[in-house]
């Protein structure tokens, strides 16, 4: 756990570093996960640590660029952050699973639920500008070698039709599972256990096929992808990032998914 949390009052005395904090730079405000602790270990709930998200003013942190010399993800403004003994309020420190303040849809149904799609709908992002730029670059290659078109091989014809039905199939998996839980959420209805299983597990999967799947297309394009810069290049280095970072949940959320699915109950309490 990167932040400690010490109670004090009505609040808490909020130290430690986070390695990625997204968007810290442009906004004024950041969610960082933190422990609660009883002296010198965590505190416990119901046999639980106490971890909360503690939202922090960025002014108070103290922010370092990470991405100058990164060569992915740089469009997400992303840098490490520090914090030292900054008090924050209770009713800053989110515990997941509590009674939300606000009864709207958005705030009522699990975070984890309308938050872990992001990196799916990142994925499919970069899905698509990889493909792109591969169905571009096959279709008018012609090998220097054979003096074929590379556009009449089979394989790149496979790889291609492959490419484009998995893309759309990922989409519509993930788009299919939110439209059913925030039909439950605009109700006020509790999302049905294996239904935030479907949305978890169709974020993995995208995470997945999205790494394999750009890996392939970087294999078949031309030798003007090995070029820093070059879309399907910039492809192959995010896509890695972000499975990375979702990576981190895969122990909570999509081994969740499973267990839940077999007619267990999660392991993680913000499923």
């Amino acid at each position: 756990m990167s932040g400690r949390a010490t109670p004090e009052g009505d609040g808490y005395r909020l130290s430690g570093s986070w390695p990625v904090v997204t968007g810290s730079v442009d906004s004024r405000w950041c969610a960082l996960l933190g422990m609660v602790m009883d002296g010198d270990a965590p505190r416990k709930i119901n046999d639980k640590p106490d971890v909360r998200i503690f939202l922090v003013p960025t002014e108070k942190l103290e922010i370092l660029p990470t991405w100058k010399n990164s060569a992915v993800m740089r469009g997400t403004g992303s840098n490490e952050a520090h914090a030292t003994d900054i008090f924050i309020p209770e009713n800053f420190a989110y515990k997941p699973g509590t009674e939300p303040v606000f009864k709207r849809p958005l705030y009522t149904c699990p975070p984890q639920v309308h938050s872990m799609p992001l990196f799916a709908a990142v994925v499919v992002g970069v899905l698509n500008a990889a493909l792109a730029s591969a169905t571009n670059e096959i279709a008018n290659k012609i090998s220097g070698i054979t003096g074929l078109s590379q556009r009449e091989q089979p394989a790149s014809q496979e790889l291609i039709s492959e490419s484009n039905a998995l893309v759309r199939a990922v989409r519509s998996g993930c788009l299919d599972a939110m439209e059913r839980s925030w039909e439950f959420a605009i109700k006020g209805e509790e999302i049905p256990l294996a239904l935030r299983a479907e949305v978890y597990s169709s974020c993995f999967l995208a995470a997945d096929l999205g790494r394999e799947l750009v890996s392939k297309l970087y294999a078949k394009g031309t030798r003007a992808a090995f070029l820093q810069g070059h879309p399907l290049e910039r492809a192959l280095r995010n896509i890695h990032a972000i499975v990375g970072a979702i990576d981190a949940r895969r122990a909570g959320f999509q081994y969740s998914a499973g267990r839940v699915l077999l007619g267990g109950e999660p392991l993680d309490p913000g499923f």
